[in-house]
């Protein structure tokens, strides 16, 4: 059966998506770059919501990883062909259009009945195990083990890169492995800011470096036709989602902290 990039689309569709409903809306009114605004204090989630939101941050993700697949750069390493893709696409449809399903009306908001909301997410909690177990399962027998776990390193880089390396160490997948102590955690986290900030400064200024090395070839009258086009310098630096969905994760964190105390 041949299946389109429609289709695809629609069985594949992220069964968070209703879950993070609220915060998308948020995101697609504020501009690419803006910093995340704080949580409301007076929104308060239920306690597996933070866990809920720790899932969108996993890079093993069904769907992520089939978005990699459908890379042709991803596709060339792994020596995936479009024909392989459709058949991993397929074992996987159906359970996750299941774990949609789970979530369809899901409001995460609504804290009036705890109890159905549990319910809820002991089921998701079952079929994210379930994913898991397809997942590994349909792509170890269409290719060899070795290039789902390539796959699987992949689709981390690509998240220390869009998010970055302080941010993955410290709350992404990685984080319950490396098992930091208290005192670690509070010196790497530590760290990672202060490393940021260099980072941040090194990369401005090697982009000040290029435009100015360019902006050297035009003559005089393009330049200053070019100054008055752009006019004043302006700070902007844009943050992918992946680093986005980090910074409200750890904003949640910090906002259930007092509640897990009690």
């Amino acid at each position: 059966m041949r299946v389109s990039f429609g289709d695809l689309s629609m069985s594949l569709f992220p069964v968070l998506v209703a879950i993070s409903s609220f915060l998308n809306a948020q995101e697609s009114t504020r501009p690419r770059g803006e910093p995340t605004p704080p949580i409301p204090r007076s929104f308060s989630p239920p306690p597996d919501y933070l866990e809920s939101m720790r899932e969108r941050l996993n890079p093993y993700q069904p769907q992520k990883l089939q978005s990699l697949l459908m890379n042709p750069v991803v596709q060339a390493q792994l020596e995936i062909d479009h024909g392989t893709y459709g058949l991993v696409a397929k074992a996987l449809a159906e359970v996750m259009k299941k774990s949609a399903e789970v979530f369809k009306d899901f409001d995460p908001t609504d804290t009036s009945n705890r109890e159905a909301m549990q319910a809820r997410m002991e089921k998701y909690k079952e079929l994210q195990a379930e994913r898991e177990h397809t997942t590994a399962e349909a792509l170890n027998e269409i290719f060899p083990p070795e290039k789902y776990n390539r796959l699987k390193q992949i689709a981390l880089r690509i998240q220390i890169q869009e998010a970055g390396l302080g941010n993955v160490l410290l709350r992404g997948v990685l984080a319950d492995e490396l098992a930091f102590s208290d005192a670690q955690r509070e010196t790497m986290t530590s760290k990672a800011a202060e490393y940021e900030q260099e980072k941040q400064a090194e990369i401005r200024q090697i982009v000040e470096d290029y435009d100015a090395k360019l902006l050297a070839h035009l003559t005089a009258k393009q330049r200053k036709f070019y100054d008055q086009q752009v006019g004043e310098p302006f700070e902007y630096a844009p943050v992918s989602r992946e680093a986005q969905n980090f910074e409200r994760y750890q904003q949640y964190q910090d906002r259930m902290a007092p509640r897990r105390s009690e």
